[in-house]
């Protein structure tokens, strides 16, 4: 794939399994949650299925524009933008 994807809500709902599964299929992942434990699970996830993978991880809140610097420069190279939010 060759892709960059952010995944928000990465540490909840359908968050794992849809890093998991672009992961699966080659792309390299930027994981967002409210907070770095979330997203750490998830990487656990991700990596438990698949070594090589190398997920990025931050925290923020993304309704809070605030929080938004903390991210900025990774999601600036995106390709691919996934909210898994209910």
């Amino acid at each position: 794939m060759g892709k960059k994807v952010l995944i928000t809500n990465a540490g909840r709902e359908f968050g794992p399994d849809t890093c998991d599964q672009f992961a699966c299929l080659g792309a390299e992942l930027l994981l967002c949650a409210r907070t770095i434990q979330n997203t750490r699970a998830t990487e656990t996830v991700v990596r438990s299925g698949l070594p090589e993978a190398n997920p990025s991880r931050f925290a923020a809140d993304l309704t809070d524009a605030r929080q938004l610097p903390s991210g900025r420069a990774a999601i600036a190279a995106l390709s691919i933008a996934a909210s898994t939010a209910p």
